[in-house]
């Protein structure tokens, strides 16, 4: 690719302005930058080009050169302006391109800020000549174009030569690319840069060692989710598991509350926009021109005293610091969010109380747009309303120690604002931000609109928080599986345990129980002593479903869960002789009943499902029972935790607070599930709608449900 430009510059044929004598370049030795390997826009190293040599041109125009440089992977300068689609530059030869100003900056002689004087022609393809005899107030900083995806071009770029003994430099500075797609050979993590310069005539003039490393990527920002008091979970583990009783209708604690940790991969990863950014003033940007100078933000080279012409005043700006983005999906329905509104001090380094290090903005779904802050309405919190169970939450980084590897933490609150909220498993899916979205290119090559811009974290989502039915102190609580719920199990009944770390995956053993299952293996030792491993229907990381061994002693049990010969969680339950539960459609434990109505007349018998799920919305919704004026209409539901009642005169059922003849309950034939029979239903309940189901066992009562009667 280079000796392909090369050729191409070389019939350029640029009028001669004045007579040059040879001079000598190198480029200057300069440490690679470290850069995000996720980054689509990242800020390399400058090129520093030293020559000396050559004849010095007394008067007139000082010589004209072209400068290029040319990367191993695409660039992703900014283009400012955009270029117009009929605007092209014509490089008095052959060889044309469309103008795409860059805010990639030639810089001559290493002057400071208030000696720079940005060449600001007022057509993009004309160019400043700069007189020898006062060179001293002439242009001394040039925009480069962008030549294809990989080069930038100086086209006409006045260099006078310094003369024999004397240095002139030229340093190359705003240059960025993307991590993405470095070639893979020679080293798949280094981005070069080659650079030529070329007299008027076409000559390439002599530079040594014209090649650096510029780049090095390295892994930048690593998210993980943590408890609240920053402890590791495991991979498929909730950092926070409540009830629906925990959750507070209004001002949510730390006890409800779980952490998204950010760390750097590498020092310097996490940069605010400018050395002028602060936590009290997001938005205000300084100069930082000083040529070389380190400024570890995520603008380069910027100076606020150059001209609005062709986006100058804008060169090297970064659209915001470094984002940082959480977006939390599957929230359960009726779960709201609060936000920090700042880093919190749990898990951070350099916390400071007072000075914030990173804040909460308002951002589009991919995390850019401009800083806004989003002010905590409570107290350093922020409340978000879940749309579809998803909630975006973004930080911008306003501080960063260049010296240390640093992490940043966001607390996250749950509350249910009515008290119902519903049972689920919220996930959390977080990385830098933007990403491509916000017009940025989505291979990261030729002018990243957003910079920094950055590369969706690949990871599927961990999970964060989940709302269960009951939760003890004890490190596996147990509960019905059918109601999911209650204080007691019962003897070759399905039980439920709720706990974390239970499991490494989630597995199912099929249509009978086994044990172990996928390495896991639940011992229960019953109140005699007596040890026995319960066969298994589902284990995962947070929930195994079991059945209790029917010669079970009534009374208090401890249960030990191991994964093959580790203990990862222990428990109690308490072992009554019936623990009645009823399965509910959803399979919550609430709403609507899961079973049949049959309907019975003289010359048919019918049977319909209680409940049927609707795709579309996502939801069970009710069949209504229709009820027969001749024969009756029955019940048939399915429950656990029955089967131990001493006669069939135990067991009572009411429906829409009417009692209805129990005619039949015992097992179902599938293990651990017990079926109860009823009816016929009383025609007095004929047109009720939605009615409530009750049953009692020996005077326990199982949870409540519901079915819809026509």
């Amino acid at each position: 690719m280079t000796i392909r430009i090369s050729f191409a510059l070389c019939l350029l044929g640029c009028a001669t302005l004045a007579a040059q004598s040879p001079m000598t370049c190198r480029l200057v030795d300069i440490p690679a930058q470290t850069i995000r390997a996720e980054g689509l826009s990242e800020l390399l190293s400058d090129v520093l080009i030293s020559c000396t040599g050559g004849t010095p041109v007394a008067s007139g125009m000082a010589p004209q050169y072209q400068l290029l440089v040319v990367s191993n992977t695409p660039l992703s300068p900014r283009l400012v302006p955009p270029p117009k689609p009929d605007s092209t530059l014509i490089l008095d030869g052959p060889l044309q391109t469309t103008v795409k100003l860059t805010d990639v900056l030639a810089v001559i002689d290493e002057p400071s800020a208030a000696d720079q004087r940005p060449c600001a022609p007022l057509a993009p393809e004309t160019h400043c000549l700069v007189d020898a005899r006062s060179a001293a107030a002439g242009p001394n900083v040039f925009q480069g174009t962008l030549l294809q995806d990989n080069a930038v071009l100086f086209s006409k770029l006045p260099v006078n030569p310094p003369g024999e003994g004397k240095t002139r430099f030229i340093r190359i500075t705003n240059l960025r690319a993307s991590a993405r797609n470095i070639p893979k050979l020679p080293d798949p993590d280094s981005i070069t840069l080659n650079a030529q310069l070329f007299d008027s005539a076409g000559r390439e003039v002599a530079m040594q060692n014209n090649r650096q490393v510029a780049a090095i990527a390295k892994p930048g920002i690593l998210a993980s989710v943590r408890t609240i008091h920053d402890e590791g979970v495991g991979p498929n583990t909730p950092a926070l598991i409540v009830t629906p009783a925990m959750l507070p209708q209004s001002q949510p604690t730390r006890e409800q509350a779980f952490l998204v940790k950010f760390t750097e991969g590498f020092a310097s990863a996490f940069k605010r926009r400018n050395l002028g950014t602060t936590s009290a003033d997001p938005g205000y940007v300084l100069t930082q021109a000083d040529p070389g100078g380190p400024a570890n933000t995520e603008s380069g080279f910027y100076n606020a005293a150059f001209p609005s012409t062709h986006g100058l005043d804008q060169a090297g700006l970064a659209d915001s610091g470094t984002r940082l983005k959480v977006v939390l999906t599957g929230i359960p329905e009726n779960v709201h969010i609060w936000a920090s509104a700042r880093d919190s001090e749990s898990g951070a380094t350099n916390y400071s109380e007072t000075t914030p290090r990173a804040l909460l903005t308002y951002a589009t779904r991919s995390g850019g747009g401009p800083f806004a802050k989003n002010n905590p309405g409570h107290e350093t919190f922020s409340l978000f309303y879940p749309e579809n169970g998803s909630v975006t939450l973004v930080w911008e980084v306003m501080a960063a120690d260049a010296g240390a590897i640093e992490s940043l933490s966001f607390e996250i609150r749950a509350f249910a604002p009515n008290g119902v909220a519903r049972l689920g498993t919220a996930s959390v899916h977080a990385g830098p931000a933007p990403i491509p979205g916000d017009g940025a290119d989505a291979t990261g090559a030729v002018a990243a609109a957003a910079v920094p811009g950055f590369l969706e974290n690949p990871d599927d989502p961990v999970p964060a928080f989940q709302v269960v039915p009951t939760l003890s102190s004890t490190a596996a609580t147990a509960v019905s599986a059918a109601s999911l719920s209650g204080t007691a199990v019962a003897p070759d009944s399905l039980v439920s345990l709720f706990g974390a770390g239970l499991a490494p995956v989630t597995a199912t053993s099929g249509a009978a129980p086994v044990t172990p299952l996928a390495e896991v293996r639940v011992e229960v030792i019953d109140n005699s002593g007596t040890r026995r491993s319960a066969p298994l229907l589902l284990v995962s990381p947070t929930q195994i479903n079991l059945l209790l061994n029917p010669d079970t002693t009534l009374g208090q049990a401890a249960v030990i869960v191991r994964n093959g010969s580790r203990e990862v969680a222990t428990g109690t339950l308490r072992v009554n002789a019936v623990a009645p539960g009823l399965f509910s459609a959803a399979g919550s434990g609430m709403g609507l009943a899961t079973g049949q109505a049959i309907t019975v007349t003289e010359s048919a018998t019918r049977t319909a499902d209680l409940a049927r799920f609707d795709a579309a919305r996502n939801q069970w919704l009710s069949i209504p029972v229709v009820l027969a004026p001749a024969s009756g209409t029955f019940l048939r539901l399915y429950g656990s935790g029955i089967r131990g009642a001493g006669s069939l005169a135990a067991v009572s059922l009411r429906v829409g607070e009417q009692s209805v003849p129990v005619t039949r309950t015992g097992p179902s034939g599938i293990a651990g599930i017990d079926l109860i029979e009823a009816g016929p239903l009383p025609q007095s309940l004929s047109g009720r709608g939605e009615v409530a189901v009750n049953l009692t066992v020996e005077g326990r009562a199982a949870n409540p449900l519901t079915i819809f009667i026509q």
